[in-house]
Parts: C-alpha cells; sequence; structure tokens
C-alpha cells in the first residue's frame, strides 16, 4: 500500500473526524475549547451548536456536509444535513449505533454495529438505512430487498463502489454484497474464511481489498474472486474503507490515505 499523510492546522484543535474526496480536498470535525468545529480545505468551517459525543463528518460534494452522532440521545435526531458555512438544511433522525456514513451518488448510506441494530430505535434495525441529501428516509435494507437481504446482526465493513453502489460485508453471513437501492437490486459473493470479520472494507472493479479480518488482525489483504486472497501491508490503528481501494485513518492533526499499489 501507499500512504499519503495530510498535516491540518494544530490550531484547528483536536481531529475527531475527517472526510476526504477525491481530489484530496478534505472535511474535518475538530475539538477545541469551546466545543467542536467543522473546518474544510478551503476555510475555517463554523462552530457545531450540536452537543456531539461521537461525531462523524462526510462531504456531500463540494457544497455540503453531513453530520453524524454515532450513538444519539434519546429524543435527539442524530443527523444533520448543512453547507460549508454552518447553514441547517435539514435535521433527521438515524436510531442508534451508527458504524459508518457513506454517501453515494445522490443516497447517504447508514451502516450499524450490533447495539443499534438491536437497539429497538429504527431504522437501526435495518443493518443499513438509505437517506436522501435532504434527510429524507429512503428506505432500509431489510425492507427494500426482503427476502433476498442477507442478515446484519453488524455491518463494519462497508464503501462505496461506485456512482450508485454500496459495497459491504456483514455479521452474520459475511458475504461481500454489492447493493443498488434505488434500482433495487444486488450481487452476492461469498467470501473465504479468512477475510470473514474485516473491520474496513474498499472496492475498486473486481479488486476488492479487506482489513483487519478475524485471523489476520491489523493486515491489509486483496483478493479477486478468482483467486486466493494475499496480504498485501499491515497497519497498525483503525481504518476506513473509501471508494476506488483506498482507506483512511484519521489522527489528532491531519489523516492518512492508504492506497494500493497497483504495480505492485
Amino acid at each position: 500500500m501507499v500512504e499519503g499523510t495530510t498535516t491540518v492546522d494544530a490550531s484547528l484543535g483536536t481531529g475527531r473526524d475527517f472526510d476526504v474526496r477525491p481530489d484530496g480536498s478534505w472535511v474535518g470535525v475538530f475539538e477545541r475549547g469551546d466545543g467542536l468545529h467543522v473546518a474544510h480545505t478551503h476555510g475555517p468551517g463554523f462552530r457545531v451548536s450540536q452537543a456531539l459525543r461521537y461525531p462523524m463528518v462526510r462531504a456531500i460534494g463540494y457544497d455540503r456536509i453531513v453530520l453524524v452522532e454515532a450513538r444519539p440521545l434519546p429524543n435527539t435526531s442524530g443527523g444533520t444535513v448543512l453547507s460549508l458555512d454552518g447553514q441547517v438544511h435539514r435535521e433527521f433522525s438515524i436510531g442508534d449505533g451508527v458504524q459508518d456514513v457513506v454517501v453515494l451518488e445522490d443516497l447517504i448510506a447508514i451502516t450499524y454495529f450490533d447495539e443499534g441494530v438491536f437497539s429497538g430505535r429504527p431504522p437501526s434495525e435495518q443493518g443499513i438505512a438509505f437517506f436522501d441529501f435532504d434527510g429524507e428516509f429512503f428506505g432500509g435494507y431489510q425492507s427494500l430487498f426482503g427476502a433476498a437481504a442477507v442478515d446484519i446482526a453488524d455491518c463494519y465493513a462497508a464503501c462505496r463502489a461506485g456512482r450508485s453502489t454500496l459495497a459491504f460485508s456483514a455479521y452474520t453471513g459475511f458475504e461481500l454484497v454489492r447493493v443498488r437501492p434505488r434500482a433495487r437490486e444486488q450481487e452476492l459473493v461469498p467470501l473465504p474464511p479468512d477475510l470473514h470479520g474485516a473491520s474496513a472494507l474498499s472496492v475498486v472493479d473486481d479488486r476488492c481489498y479487506f482489513f483487519s479480518p478475524y485471523d489476520r488482525k491489523g493486515s491489509l489483504l486483496a483478493w479477486r474472486p478468482d483467486a486466493a486472497a494475499r496480504e498485501i501491508g499491515c497497519h497498525s490503528g483503525l481504518l476506513r474503507g473509501i471508494e476506488s481501494g483506498r482507506f483512511l485513518s484519521t489522527g489528532a492533526h491531519g489523516f492518512t490515505v492508504l492506497s494500493p499499489d497497483i504495480a505492485g
């Protein structure tokens, strides 16, 4: 894997979460003395009015963001769509136990871990919930696909796999699923046992990259359906899968993008 690190101004505070666009521009949520702040490549951003314990931030194009609380308190919505200057477009209810937020071409996909799936707070029981860019609930994975849906007790590994496609591998079956929610289409591929339980996933075409499965903690593995998995690197921290075979590691004062060495 090839690593590229971006360091941000320390005066922004301590980085709590980052998102990076394909062109390298970024948005981040930071903690400093007077609370949480959102900043981005082109400006200092704004102070966050909500009290978020576990903040997650994602870019929606180049003019908006979605800010999520992974563990919303009772009677709070948990999700907010904002402009880059802090104007609130919409608050929306996301349930509880958010594992990841993945922005597709025209939908926001929210995945959940087990405490959310079994929390009794909709739409977490769906395993994955889809919202449009205005925060309107489009549908939950289980409801959209019915009997064809795979079981999701928790969904740690997910990423964007094309303009309108979400790829994920969930407990308990650990299939590789590529789902197109608006088209109500999905493709399922069984995974070999040595890829079960990966904490992060990224795909590009038919090449798939998995981070830290059950039996290979800290390892990055490359896999194609017609070949065995092979280790291509390792990482000691947490990673989140992003588009095009890449992974993102968040630090206190910046982030690192890990990309596959195509020549290697």
